[in-house]
């Protein structure tokens, strides 16, 4: 009887790692669909320069801001930084995979993380905790950012010191 109740628990135990691990798959693979494919993702964890730039609301009819959106930057993040943003960005516990919102993002930074030929930029939007993401230009996806909003706004609290909407947050 104890050898028969013992394998229960084991089996029952080895089926909750199971779904627990494939749900966490599932999340890994919607960051990987976020981000168009997983040689993007290997671009922010690699990536040979990551700039910030603040964004007024001024964007061009592909969404992305042109030029005169920038209203600061680029700003070179330091190693540190830019490890910080990529964690954050590639960690499916920072979105919020349940829910869609009904709300027309304005984006108030925009950063671009390159590697080699490719750019990989995301504009952020701390009003409604979205984000979008094109890379080389094309729409890949866009997000929403809710469990990790307060760490995203202390990374960019140290990019944008002087920046009073920034240090609001």
């Amino acid at each position: 009887m104890i050898d028969c109740t013992r394998r229960v628990f084991v089996l029952t135990t080895l089926l909750v790692v199971a779904v627990a691990s494939n749900c966490k798959g599932d999340d890994d693979r919607r960051v990987i669909a976020l981000f168009g494919d997983e040689d993007m993702l290997e671009v922010l964890r690699m990536p040979e320069s990551v700039e910030a730039f603040r964004l007024k609301e001024t964007f061009s009819e592909d969404g992305i801001p042109d030029d005169d959106g920038r209203t600061a930057g680029p700003i070179e993040l330091d190693a540190e930084l830019s490890e910080q943003l990529a964690t954050l960005m590639l960690d499916p516990d920072t979105y919020e995979w349940r829910v869609s919102k009904a709300c027309d993002p304005r984006y108030g930074v925009l950063v671009q993380f390159t590697a080699g030929d490719t750019t990989v930029e995301v504009l952020y939007c701390f009003e409604c905790d979205i984000l979008a993401i094109y890379v080389n230009g094309e729409f890949t996806g866009i997000g929403e950012f809710d469990h990790g909003s307060d760490q995203l706004a202390q990374v960019f609290k140290e990019v944008f010191p002087d920046d009073e909407v920034i240090q609001g947050l």
